[in-house]
């Protein structure tokens, strides 16, 4: 009783500057109004139900960022999916274009220029298609 009696004289002074003691009829008084406000607000059923309510709220938040995290995650694993097939796909591309090369050159000493050009094409399409592929996963 005694702290509410100091809490409400601290109050008092910071609001106004003017200075109560113990027993002044304005700290009976607000100590009377507080005790009834308090009363009203433990006995009211909106109360509780606000109270009911906010938890609830909280409840649902945690279990949403749980969510965030979640799905974060399987994004993540989803990206370093592939990053993986994409390596894996640039690297069998590159072996078949690097093992084509060696072939066409052992069965023909003299390749001819536009078989150069065919092989630079066929490289750059194959990165086109590698990007395109980066843009249909990732959006």
């Amino acid at each position: 009783m005694e702290d509410k009696k100091q809490a409400i004289i601290n109050e008092y002074f910071a609001l106004t500057g003017d200075k109560l003691t113990n027993d002044d009829p304005i700290v009976t008084l607000m100590l009377y109004f507080n005790s009834k406000a308090e009363s009203a607000l433990s006995n009211n059923p909106l109360n509780e139900n606000l109270t009911k309510t906010l938890h609830e709220i909280n409840e649902t938040n945690v279990s949403l960022k749980k969510i965030s995290a979640e799905l974060e995650s399987i994004q993540l694993n989803r990206l370093q999916i592939v990053n993986e097939l994409s390596a894996l796909n640039k690297a069998q591309i590159y072996k078949e274009i690097k093992e084509n090369i060696i072939k066409d050159l052992k069965e023909n000493k003299n390749t001819k220029p536009n078989n150069i050009y065919l092989w630079i094409s066929l490289i750059s399409t194959s990165i086109s298609f590698i990007l395109a592929l980066k843009l249909v996963f990732w959006g």
